[in-house]
C-alpha cells in the first residue's frame, strides 16, 4: 500500500480520554491502527516500531484476524475487517453474508455471521483473552482499547 501510516504522529500524542465524548486525536490514532491491521506482518512490525509500540502479536482463525500490541501503557486490540485477497478470504465473505439475526448472550440480537466471528475470540484455546490478561497483569498495559474496521469494527464494539 502506498500510504504513510501515522504521518505527523509526533504532533498528535496518543492520550485516549475517557470523557465519553469524541476525542479527535484518539479517533485518528484508532483509524490508523484499524487500517494497519490489514497489512503484512513484517510491515506492521516496522510501522509499530516507528511509533514506539511494542509486544506485537497476531491472531488468525477461520473468520477473525487481529493484532494486539502495547502503546503508551494501553493494550490495543485491532480487528481486521473483511478482506478479499486469497482463497482464505472465503470465510470472511461467508461470515458477512450470514445476515440472520441471533441472540447475543441475552443482551440483544446481532448479525449471526459477526457473532460467529466474535465467538472465535472467546474460545479459550485461541488464547486471546489470556494474552490480554497477561499484558495487564505484567503491568505493561493499564487499560485495553478495542478498534477495527468493517467486520472488525463490529467485533470491537
Amino acid at each position: 500500500m502506498n500510504y504513510e501510516y501515522f504521518e505527523g504522529y509526533e504532533s498528535i500524542p496518543f492520550k485516549p480520554e475517557a470523557s465519553g465524548k469524541c476525542h479527535l486525536p484518539t479517533a485518528w490514532w484508532l483509524a490508523e491502527i484499524s487500517l494497519l491491521a490489514y497489512e503484512h506482518p513484517g510491515f506492521v512490525k516496522w510501522v509499530l516500531r516507528h511509533i514506539k509500540a511494542s509486544h506485537l502479536r497476531y491472531f488468525s482463525w477461520d473468520t477473525t484476524q487481529l493484532i494486539t500490541f502495547i502503546l503508551n501503557e494501553y493494550c490495543i486490540v485491532a480487528f481486521r475487517g473483511t478482506e478479499i485477497k486469497s482463497p482464505k478470504s472465503f470465510h470472511d465473505i461467508i461470515s458477512d453474508m450470514n445476515i440472520n439475526m441471533t441472540d447475543f448472550y441475552g443482551m440483544g440480537r446481532v448479525h449471526q455471521g459477526f457473532k460467529l466471528a466474535f465467538d472465535e475470540t472467546l474460545d479459550p484455546k485461541n488464547n486471546l483473552f489470556s494474552h490480554i490478561d497477561s499484558l495487564l497483569q505484567s503491568g505493561l498495559a493499564k487499560k485495553v482499547i478495542f478498534t477495527g474496521h468493517s467486520m472488525g469494527g463490529s467485533l470491537a464494539t
